[in-house]
């Protein structure tokens, strides 16, 4: 049976490109879809050579002396919690990467009449030779806004499609999501971009690696972290997924429990001991070190490992537990052995989590 929340992404995914499908056939550069074999000449467009070779990484000036990475996708979302997409080619100062008169560049910018960046020919200088390497085609909404890119390989190589990108807007011109593959047909790999009706971005919904890996960033209204929520394969129960609140430690290893039921910890070691414990907030601080130590911790819980040498809870201990990580989250810790501790979260029940992870939810307590 197909997976309706996928269904829901593409119906949402398709119905916003298809909004704007009609505006980048207004744009006056050659479609995507053209074979970029063509004579950029004879295309209507005009060559500005750079002694500059565009490989995929790099760092050029830009328009205001920053440096702006040069990667090799022309539209990119960061990994970093940033929630504004880059167009990079459009902060750099290309002027000052002109080729000098009469050298052929290693990067030509094609351009329209009306000087918009249609198409960047990639070159590579092999002694007196240069080899075709391939570049790009862009594409532009009806205001002008780059709003999909193609990247092509080289002429040897076939000069297929190699990966593309597209952006979707919203009716005051906002980005909605960014799609990083099949811009053509159903777009996918998008991470949304949700706003209120005021245009305050909520949260971004990042699903470049599928809903199994999802992650969503929940936004204050001064556009500061509120929290990161994430989704990963349940590994007890296949075909499903744990959804969490990630804690602000990185340094624990996170132990995703479901609502009602107890941590399963395997240690292979019958009747090993085991406890729960409380830290003070302040023992969390820098490296953590101090939270470690057994004279500052609080036992919550505690019992011993079972025949088969897994760490459970007995009935009685489950509610208690997850009150613990409600009241004092990132401060509760399991130690299933003496130096072996997990840190763990109560997992999101499965409308929360689809709530979160639905673009057409504009409150900003959908992930709540």
């Amino acid at each position: 049976m197909a997976d309706p929340t996928r269904i829901r992404y593409a119906s949402y995914a398709l119905a916003a490109l298809l909004a704007t499908a009609s505006a980048w056939s207004w744009a006056a550069c050659p479609p995507l879809t053209a074979d970029f074999g063509n004579d950029p000449a004879a295309e209507g467009l005009r060559a500005h050579p750079l002694a500059l070779e565009l490989d995929g990484e790099g760092v050029l000036l830009g328009l205001r002396g920053e440096r702006v990475p040069a990667r090799g996708a022309l539209i990119a979302v960061a990994n970093d919690g940033d929630p504004t997409p880059r167009f990079w080619t459009e902060d750099v100062d290309w002027s000052v990467y002109g080729s000098a008169a009469g050298k052929p560049g290693t990067t030509i910018l094609q351009r329209d009449a009306d000087g918009r960046l249609c198409r960047i020919d990639r070159k590579l200088n092999r002694g007196v030779r240069q080899i075709d390497n391939g570049g790009y085609r862009l594409a532009y909404d009806a205001q002008g806004r780059l709003s999909a890119y193609a990247e092509f390989s080289s002429a040897r190589d076939g000069a297929g499609l190699q990966s593309q990108a597209c952006v979707t807007r919203d009716s005051h011109g906002a980005i909605s999501a960014v799609y990083l593959d099949n811009c053509g047909t159903t777009p996918t790999h998008p991470v949304h971009f949700v706003r209120n009706a005021d245009g305050q971005l909520l949260r971004t919904i990042d699903l470049r690696a599928g809903a199994a890996g999802a992650v969503v960033r929940s936004l204050n209204a001064d556009g500061t972290l509120r929290a990161v929520y994430r989704s990963r394969p349940d590994p007890d129960n296949p075909g499903t997924l744990l959804a969490y609140a990630e804690p602000q430690s990185k340094a624990d290893r996170v132990l995703v429990v479901r609502a009602g039921e107890s941590p399963v910890v395997t240690t292979e070691i019958p009747d090993e001991p085991w406890r729960v414990v409380r830290v003070p907030a302040d023992t969390l601080d820098d490296d953590a070190l101090p939270s470690w130590d057994p004279a500052v911790q609080t036992v919550l819980l505690d019992g011993r490992s079972n025949a088969q040498g897994q760490v459970m809870l007995a009935p009685e201990q489950i509610a208690p537990f997850h009150q613990a990580l409600h009241d004092t989250p990132g401060r509760v810790f399991l130690y299933a052995q003496p130096m072996t501790r997990f840190l763990p979260v109560t997992a999101l029940g499965a409308q929360t989590w689809a709530a979160c992870v639905d673009p057409s939810r504009r409150d900003a307590k959908a992930c709540d």
